[in-house]
């Protein structure tokens, strides 16, 4: 597992708020611009919608708007396409089926 910084560059960017958990693979596929594998992209959306679905008590989109100077961040959680969905899954069992 590696720690996706969400805004990047920002001040204060080491607070729980702006931090999420990704696989190698998804943390990849995020910065590699589409040349890590052949999978389907991964946009800001997505990862906001992952920090409000897996780390609820931190989730905070004005906080990281505030980051960039902003109100609002200019797009909203957008749902995770499903063959991330089941990566996590296998991810959180450890590649066994429940």
């Amino acid at each position: 597992m590696e720690i996706h910084h969400l805004q990047q560059g920002a001040g204060r960017k080491h607070d729980r708020r702006n931090l999420l958990t990704l696989c190698e693979r998804c943390h990849c596929v995020l910065h590699s611009g589409g040349w890590c594998g052949n999978y389907q992209d991964l946009t800001k959306a997505h990862l906001l919608q992952a920090k409000q679905e897996t780390d609820p008590e931190n989730y905070d989109p004005s906080f990281l708007a505030s980051l960039r100077r902003k109100v609002h961040l200019g797009y909203d959680p957008k749902p995770i396409p499903q063959f991330y969905l089941d990566e996590r899954d296998r991810n959180l069992t450890g590649g066994r089926q429940p």
